[in-house]
């Protein structure tokens, strides 16, 4: 197992180790983390045989250049790059065999904002809380807590020879558009808004803040004026919902989010549209569409039908 391991020739911009295991921790102020597309996460897994909530590799914008130093196989999912084996390029979304001294160069993002590399194995780092999540505020999770950095090896106890694996076209996401439609479920302080709010919430655009982080989206576009300008309880809030502070200008709270807030919850993303936005690029806009409840679980329940269908 020691001979098994890779090495960050270079970092690029934001890259962490992510997984979907932390759970059970928000009582005590530990949000999940995790990889921001979880699905392409799972993707990515899935093209190797890995359990799907096993950790992967989590890149924003332009990706770091990795050495292997054994035979292994990989899966790269999520947004259009500029990716190469060895200086040649190579597509994604699919198994790819890696060989001993093989560089991997994830460069600049197309469109979106991330990929994610699986390798078959699992990777020797220590849990915190139950995953390998990387959580920079306080340092757990990851390599010491931190960001993958310039020399930084991971050793990886490597699982058996896969069968080699496509993601169906169908299932992959496309992420040049200029405006996308997000749709919302009314939040728990949604009539805290006045008419005017609600009215251009859903009929006006928002763009993306370049500010936006692991921790939440924020918007650029028209400020909520809300009817009582009140200092609010603090209350339990969670990836998706949609806050609104007190100089009017909604923020998405992501995976890295505190696990109480005091601004108002005016709307909480569907959760077949969180992902997306994790993809969304800085500077493109969004609509916001209002569905029930029930409507936003029935497009999840369709969604795993579709993929139990096409991910064989």
């Amino acid at each position: 197992m020691k001979n098994n391991y890779i090495k960050f020739l270079s970092s690029g911009t934001l890259t962490t180790i992510q997984d979907l295991k932390r759970k059970g921790y928000k009582k005590y102020g530990i949000p999940e983390s995790g990889p921001l597309d979880k699905k392409s996460s799972m993707y990515a897994n899935f093209l190797v045989g890995n359990p799907l909530k096993n950790e992967v590799i989590e890149t924003t914008f332009k990706g770091p250049k990795i050495k292997f130093y054994f035979n292994c196989y990989i899966g790269i999912t999520g947004a259009e790059s500029n990716i190469k084996v060895n200086n040649r390029k190579i597509n994604i979304n699919k198994t790819i065999s890696i060989f001993k001294n093989d560089i991997l160069d994830i460069g600049n993002i197309i469109n979106g904002n991330r990929n994610y590399i699986a390798v078959n194995g699992q990777f020797d780092i220590n849990p915190a809380f139950g995953s390998l999540s990387t959580y920079e505020k306080i340092l757990i999770g990851g390599i010491k807590g931190k960001k993958c950095k310039k020399n930084d090896v991971i050793y990886i106890n490597k699982s058996n020879k896969v069968p080699f694996k496509v993601i169906s076209e169908t299932l992959i996401k496309k992420y040049d558009k200029k405006n996308y439609t997000i749709r919302i479920i009314k939040g728990p302080e949604w009539n805290i808004l006045t008419k005017d709010d609600k009215n251009n919430l859903l009929k006006n655009k928002y763009k993306i803040n370049s500010q936006s982080d692991r921790m939440g989206i924020r918007l650029i576009g028209k400020e909520m004026k809300m009817k009582k300008l009140l200092d609010f309880e603090s209350c339990h809030v969670f990836r998706g919902v949609v806050q609104c502070p007190k100089n009017g200008k909604p923020i998405i709270l992501m995976n890295d989010c505190q696990t109480t807030g005091g601004y108002p919850r005016i709307a909480i993303i569907a959760k077949k549209d969180i992902d997306l936005l994790s993809q969304i690029n800085p500077n493109k806009t969004i609509s916001f569409k209002i569905i029930t409840l029930e409507e936003s679980e029935n497009l999840i329940s369709y969604s795993i039908r579709k993929e139990k269908k096409l991910l064989i």
